[in-house]
């Protein structure tokens, strides 16, 4: 994909050494569940890492939508909830 010049921050963030370093930075926070300690902690990376990235303030909004509860380690629920 071709940016015009004037989308530094973009071009950077297509960079796929880079995109793999961000990936690997959010899966060693663990599992994610909504409300888990992994989540709490990779949304506050990735709001840093956005906010540094764009040079603007970043923040989260709270969405009603379907999610997934655990139920043991190996299974999951999928249920209606407010994270």
């Amino acid at each position: 994909m071709t940016l015009p010049p004037q989308w530094p921050r973009v071009q950077a963030a297509l960079d796929p050494v880079r995109q793999r370093a961000d990936f690997e930075a959010i899966c060693a926070f663990g599992g994610r569940f909504a409300g888990s300690p992994g989540e709490k902690a990779a949304t506050a990376w990735l709001k840093a890492r956005l906010a540094a990235g764009l040079g603007v303030p970043v923040g989260t909004i709270a969405l009603q939508h379907d999610g997934w509860q655990r139920v043991s380690d190996r299974k999951s629920t999928r249920l209606n909830s407010r994270h």
